[in-house]
């Protein structure tokens, strides 16, 4: 029932002028602040600390009208991607030209700024790009999500580690990924400390020795345990870092571990 209630509003919302989207957007905004108190103890925090961080004016009531905002525009995005195409200004996209043409794989950072779901529509219009997103936990709402966001030439992929193989693989290829720049790519740091760990080399060998020097008490499981934990906690340091200063440092830093993409090869194709 009730994904047939959201599929009716997003054709509703399709048939609108996006003005009057934003407004209801904006109307939903506010319901969801006062209605909800688990988002209000959610939304007033983070946005007063980036406010105070930032040193910029208290502008809370814009804030909650421009998010709900942000939600009706990623609706009216997905019914309406040509309508939305020829409202982009992009500007410098001579850098990404320059950049993708270098062959050597392109990462995206896209916070959700705005109508974030207009990136990668805009990117199709040039060529393929893999987004990794994090699917909802509700399996009626990720199929609807995931009907709205499909579009030629994007090939979205969830946040674990099958997600974070195909991600792997396009930047071999030399085609663009995006990524969000902050929580998901936790997730993308555990899925590379994971591979990592089941990469035979000298380096996992010496962790498993200094854990064993460490802790003689404990079992070989609980050794390969711990070293699992502590290859996941160094793919989530690299990502966090490779977000600050350039996340294709350190997807080649891990792809510089021996036999990464022969294992990545095999555990996609298991029979070969």
């Amino acid at each position: 029932m009730r994904k047939l209630l959201l599929k009716a509003s997003l054709h509703l919302i399709a048939a609108l002028p996006l003005a009057v989207v934003q407004v209801l957007g904006s109307l939903l905004g506010m319901l969801a602040y006062v209605g909800s108190k688990q988002y209000r103890s959610l939304f007033r925090p983070q946005y007063e600390s980036v406010v105070n961080a930032r040193k910029l004016p208290l502008k809370l009531w814009s804030a909650i009208r421009a998010s709900g905002m942000l939600f009706s525009d990623s609706l009216w995005i997905w019914r309406n991607p040509q309508k939305a195409l020829k409202r982009v200004e992009v500007q410098n996209w001579d850098v990404v030209e320059t950049a993708i043409h270098e062959d050597h794989g392109l990462v995206m950072l896209t916070p959700h700024l705005g109508g974030f779901e207009i990136i990668p529509r805009v990117l199709a219009q040039h060529f393929p790009a893999t987004i990794l997103y994090r699917p909802s936990r509700q399996e009626w709402l990720n199929e609807v999500v995931e009907e709205g966001r499909a579009y030629p030439n994007i090939h979205f992929v969830p946040t674990n580690l099958n997600g974070v193989r195909q991600m792997t693989r396009a930047l071999t290829r030399g085609e663009a990924i995006g990524i969000l720049p902050y929580s998901i790519t936790v997730s993308v740091g555990y899925g590379l400390g994971w591979l990592a760990a089941h990469i035979p080399n000298s380096r996992a060998r010496v962790v498993k020795t200094n854990l064993r020097l460490c802790f003689p008490h404990l079992t070989e499981i609980e050794i390969d345990n711990l070293a699992l934990e502590h290859w996941k906690l160094f793919g989530r340091s690299v990502e966090s870092n490779a977000a600050g200063f350039g996340l294709e440092l350190g997807t080649k830093f891990f792809l510089s571990f021996p036999s990464a993409l022969r294992l990545i090869l095999a555990m996609e194709n298991p029979a070969s």
